[in-house]
């Protein structure tokens, strides 16, 4: 069985009005769901030879960057980690994907201790629909604006009932 992603195709970082639907095939995903394992786990060296083996694969799909970013965000490459991030948000077309990415540049700016700017672009990500409330009640990259009251205001915004 296949997973259906959506894509989209640019030239010269313009967007066309339309989008190309390309399939992931099964062992691109099993190797998707590793390396998102091995991140979660923290094993960054791992997690990222298999997030570079993808981005080859599907060199467009912004959640590989995203994850390729914070890796390089967790490992002090900043510089890279934001090219990374950077080119995830141009190529975050869906709202899904949109919401991700702010949340991720919201960890990215946490972690680098640019507290306004992480919470502008969580803040971005609730307004486009993210509320896991737990995964960003315990999120390991957030430990920077975790005891401001701007950050749990955001978290009171989607705690559930």
């Amino acid at each position: 069985m296949h997973k259906w992603v959506n894509w989209y195709r640019g030239n010269d970082n313009r967007t066309f009005e339309y989008h190309v639907n390309c399939w992931v095939s099964n062992l691109q995903y099993i190797k998707y769901r590793k390396a998102r394992i091995l991140y979660d786990k923290n094993e960054l060296i791992e997690s990222e030879k298999l997030f570079d083996e993808l981005i080859l694969e599907t060199p467009i799909y912004s959640s590989y960057h995203r994850f390729k970013g914070m890796i390089r965000a967790r490992k002090g490459d900043f510089e890279s980690a934001q090219k990374n991030l950077q080119f995830a948000m141009k190529t975050a077309y869906t709202k899904a994907d949109k919401q991700q990415s702010f949340y991720t540049l919201g960890n990215y700016y946490a972690l680098i201790n640019k507290k306004e700017m992480a919470i502008f672009h969580i803040a971005k990500s609730i307004d486009l629909g993210f509320k896991n409330y737990e995964a960003m009640k315990n999120d390991i990259d957030l430990i920077n604006i975790k005891d401001t009251p701007e950050f749990n205001a955001l978290l009171d915004k989607i705690k559930p009932d």
